[in-house]
């Protein structure tokens, strides 16, 4: 690995270099260059026909350095044929480092893109999933411009969760195919990632808020219900005979039969959001408590 300091004065950042740095880490990070030195060279490739260099990877540790007042960084002088390498070499390096977010990745992605590499081929080369690819070019492109930078490659689980005002990657995709489903125009897919937003829901919550919207609900007052909705799937086998004996017998569906039952019943309340009775298990009823209604 051929590694020299390298003055801060001869090295450009390139087109693609990330531009969203937090503050907290940019100072955690000068503090730990400033008391034990640079302990990961940064990694830059000559300029054709000139004496100077262009950075790869390690934008943030050159910004740090020039605000430290340092004259020279070392560096790993890299040997790439093209732009594209370069790209990937810089991208999987901050990929390493956990510290790129969805919409970096995205620009990348649609960087490697107008060079020529489909999806297949830019996944493939990184070692990373296309739905990964899909879903960064997407959030570059649809998501409104305000929440973009809150998208994060953290999963919503309980050893990770997103903090307040970030929206976990796997929520913005199902909000994403929530709008294509259900048709959503930019005010009411802001409205969704705004929730998300504020609220850090899981994918569950989102997924819930589609057929509250088929049912003719807003989207502000779907998004209202979700937190108090959950969905109970019941799956009832008998004999296809008994069924056809009391379908014979009451002369009605045995769907119908059982959404007369459950209606009957003092412990729950049926609120019809429009749909034919009948259709209890068609996903078309939601059942409240009568304690919350």
């Amino acid at each position: 690995m051929n590694v020299k300091p390298i003055k801060l004065s001869l090295i450009d950042q390139n087109e693609n270099s990330r531009t969203v740095y937090k503050s907290v880490d940019s100072a955690e990070l000068m503090t730990s260059m400033r008391q034990n030195g640079l302990l990961e060279p940064i990694g830059v490739m000559p300029i054709p026909k000139s004496s100077r260099f262009e950075v790869v990877y390690g934008n943030r540790r050159l910004i740090s350095a020039a605000k430290l007042g340092w004259d020279e960084i070392p560096a790993v002088i890299l040997d790439l044929d093209n732009s594209i390498d370069r790209d990937i070499l810089g991208l999987v390096e901050n990929m390493k480092r956990k510290n790129t977010s969805v919409q970096e990745d995205g620009r990348i992605f649609q960087s490697l893109k107008d060079r020529g590499l489909s999806k297949e081929e830019i996944a493939a080369r990184l070692d990373i999933s296309i739905h990964r690819v899909t879903l960064a070019l997407e959030i570059l492109t649809v998501v409104p411009q305000e929440y973009r930078t809150k998208i994060t490659n953290i999963g919503k689980t309980k050893q990770q969760t997103p903090l307040k005002g970030q929206i976990a990657a796997s929520v913005a995709s199902t909000i994403l195919n929530l709008r294509r489903k259900s048709r959503l125009n930019r005010k009411q897919t802001r409205s969704v990632f705004k929730y998300a937003a504020e609220n850090q829901p899981s994918v569950n919550e989102i997924y819930k808020i589609g057929p509250l919207l088929k049912e003719g609900f807003s989207v502000d007052r779907a998004i209202s219900k979700v937190k108090n909705l959950d969905k109970i799937v019941l799956t009832l086998f008998m004999p296809m005979s008994t069924r056809i004996k009391l379908e014979e017998k009451y002369k009605k569906t045995i769907h119908k039969q059982m959404y007369e039952a459950l209606s009957d019943c003092s412990e729950f309340k049926i609120v019809d959001f429009g749909a034919k009775s009948g259709q209890l298990c068609s996903n078309r009823r939601t059942v409240e408590d009568k304690v919350s209604a």
